[in-house]
């Protein structure tokens, strides 16, 4: 067991929670939950294997260039209206702060993620 601001690691129910000992943190375990301290070391070496990455189809494909329609033109379009009315909502209404800027780049992130549905036809 290590004090003062150095973590340790619980075990209960086999789960593994990373923790900070603190005065304020003294507690009674929960009834029944068995629990043991142990040096994170230990914990990365009893901890399981980690499974092999399942390979994704059509990988190439998917990041192939992919030459737009005027139907498809059409509705990139729209989703960039959009998310640029967005934005200036939030520019005009929302403090400048890190969440503002947070919210202006998730509309820029779900934009490109739109527009890749439609370049993809909704295969991914």
């Amino acid at each position: 067991m290590r004090h003062h601001g150095v973590p340790y690691v619980t075990f209960k129910r086999r789960s593994i929670v990373a923790k900070r000992r603190r005065p304020e943190d003294a507690r009674v375990p929960e009834e029944g939950i068995a629990e043991r301290q142990v040096d994170p070391q230990e914990a990365v070496a009893e901890s399981p294997p980690l499974a092999e990455p399942s390979p994704v189809p059509n990988l190439d494909w998917m990041f192939d260039y992919h030459k737009s329609s005027e139907d498809q033109v059409d509705k990139y379009n729209q989703i960039s209206d959009a998310a640029k009315n967005l934005v200036k909502i939030i520019s005009n209404t929302c403090p400048v702060c890190a969440d503002r800027t947070d919210a202006i780049r998730k509309v820029r992130e779900a934009r490109m993620t739109a527009n890749a549905s439609i370049a993809l036809h909704g295969a991914v």
